[in-house]
């Protein structure tokens, strides 16, 4: 059985009552989890700067500064609580992807059962050591990593891995979607493969789940 996990992001653009809702629509869609996303509290993904390195450049944010759209997309950690009890009485999981050691701390003291972790971060070894003491399964998304990269995700976690393929394109073209890597995945590290989708294609998602993918985020 391929599990679908509904990705909350930014979506409750500062809301607590939108998220609550959020996962109540992700319930009525035959979500099986939730999953939220922990940032830095200090706005630590980026800095407060106004160089065209830290301004977007085309899509739909186009002109806005990373530190503006980061303050505004931020999930407050004091919500966590709630979410998961709302989502736990919907029958789903609620869990999260932590930016920082901070966050993996937090999220124990919550109760996740999971955690996930954003193809960004592959590279952050101190966060994936903080999250491999916790002993709890990990997704990993491979979209920026090196095969380096996967080497060590692999070492460090592979009897509670699952790798998510995805491509880093928002959206991601169903032309780029590259889904022969689903198996690649599977067949060279033998671990459990899903599929992080960034696209808005039904027949991607259902291509991915034919060619072996467990989860789809």
């Amino acid at each position: 059985m391929v599990e679908i996990i509904a990705e909350l992001s930014a979506n409750h653009l500062g809301s607590k009552d939108r998220a609550l809702r959020l996962i109540d629509a992700a319930a009525d869609a035959g979500a099986d989890a939730v999953k939220i996303q922990h940032d830095p509290p200090d706005g630590g993904l980026t800095l407060d700067c106004d160089r065209p390195d830290f301004t977007i450049h085309g899509g739909p944010w186009d002109g806005r500064r990373m530190a503006d759209l980061y303050r505004e997309t931020y999930t407050p950690w004091e919500w966590m609580p709630d979410l998961m009890a709302h989502a736990r009485s919907l029958g789903m999981d609620c869990f999260s992807a932590p930016g920082c050691v901070e966050a993996v701390a937090y999220l124990e003291a919550c109760g996740v059962s999971r955690y996930k972790v954003g193809s960004f971060d592959i590279t952050d070894v101190e966060l994936l050591r903080a999250i491999a003491k916790t002993g709890k399964p990990v997704m990993v998304s491979t979209g920026c990593a090196e095969p380096s990269d996967l080497v060590r995700v692999v070492d460090m976690l592979s009897d509670r891995l699952t790798l998510l393929h995805c491509v880093s394109q928002y959206p991601t073209l169903a032309y780029n979607a590259e889904l022969w890597r689903i198996r690649s995945l599977a067949e060279e590290y033998r671990v459990p493969v899903g599929l992080s989708d960034h696209g808005s294609s039904g027949g991607v998602v259902a291509m991915a789940v034919a060619l072996g993918a467990v989860v789809i985020e």
